[in-house]
Parts: structure tokens; C-alpha cells; sequence
């Protein structure tokens, strides 16, 4: 049934933006399609949230003229990734810990989920006479985050950069704090 999904993909991409493409329907990844419903697979609940809030009658609408018969949206969250860290050797005092003591090694929160665009970043992004204030504001944030335009409220009309900017930035964090959570 992957076919159908493919097809489906392309005619949402003949209606949509390519940015809103690449950063909401891209990411999808087809599960199933059974006789009634398409169950798609997204990194985390934000993003589910956010597709069937926007895309749900979208996504239904599209599946099912490429199905030929009407179908209901299923998004389930990918199942989330554990790391554990890497301490450096205890001495042999603390070898001797007793289990659930502080200081032994600890399992890292969920590794990163957000569906980042490769594509959005500050090097690909085109400076102008009308953005280069959210630019500069934006690469001040990754390259300092919390402490440069703590919050940073970016507002502006479809089309104008936003989301390639908050990706951008997403990626300086990423690249600087790999361990960083984004939200």
C-alpha cells in the first residue's frame, strides 16, 4: 500500500509550500494502510499534536482520493531512543557504591526527535533588507542560547523565513550542545 501513500504525498505536494512540505509532510513515515484508516509514524507527541491540529483533513482528503475510498488519520509517536552516558571510570571507592547510589552512571534523557529541515540553516538562509534584524537576533540566540533575546518572539506573514530561522538556530544549538533537547 506504500504506493498509494506515495501518491498521496504527491498531490499534497502540489498544494502545499515547499517549506511546509519538507518540514510537515516529509517527516511522515508510512506504517500501514488498512481497509479504513492510514496509520503514519511522526518522532514526537509536539509534532503529532501539531499535524493532526493542521493536516488532519488534509491527510485524510489526499489518501483517500489516491485509495479510492475515505480513510481516517492514525499518528502514533516513534517509539523514543535511550543513550546511556559515558562517566569517566570511578575510582575504587567508588566501585564499591551500593546500587542507586548518586554517584553511579545514569541514563541521558530521550535523545532528539524534532523533525529538523537539513536544509534550514543560517547558511542557506538569504539575508535581506526586511530580515536581516530576526537574522542576526536568531544567530545571536544559537550561538548564546538563554542568554542573547531570552525569549526570542519571531512573528511575520507566511513565507518570510520563520520557520527556516527557528530551524537554523535549532541546528547552531545542536551542533555546539549535541546533547541539547529541542522543543
Amino acid at each position: 500500500m506504500k504506493p498509494t501513500w506515495e501518491k498521496a504525498l504527491a498531490a499534497i505536494r502540489a498544494r502545499v509550500t515547499k517549506e511546509n512540505f519538507d518540514t510537515y509532510f516529509a517527516p511522515l513515515r508510512f506504517v500501514d494502510l488498512s481497509a479504513n484508516t492510514i496509520e503514519l509514524e511522526v518522532g514526537d507527541p509536539f509534532f503529532r499534536d501539531w499535524v493532526q491540529l493542521h493536516y488532519k483533513d488534509l491527510l485524510e482528503e489526499a489518501v483517500g482520493s489516491a485509495a479510492g475510498r475515505p480513510v481516517e488519520l492514525t499518528l502514533t509517536v516513534a517509539a523514543v531512543r535511550r543513550t546511556v552516558t559515558t562517566a569517566p571510570q570511578p575510582s575504587a571507592e567508588v566501585r564499591a557504591a551500593e546500587p542507586g547510589d548518586a554517584r553511579q552512571p545514569q541514563a541521558a534523557e530521550p535523545v532528539n526527535t524534532f523533525p529538523l529541515n537539513p536544509h534550514y540553516t543560517f547558511e542557506t538562509y538569504v539575508v535581506g533588507p526586511n530580515n536581516e534584524m530576526a537574522g542576526a537576533a536568531c544567530a545571536a540566540v544559537g550561538r548564546e542560547p538563554g542568554q542573547a533575546f531570552n525569549p526570542l518572539f519571531i512573528y511575520g506573514g507566511t513565507g518570510l523565513g520563520k520557520t527556516h530561522l527557528l530551524h537554523a538556530v535549532a541546528h547552531k544549538i545542536l551542533d555546539k550542545r549535541p546533547g541539547s533537547r529541542i522543543v
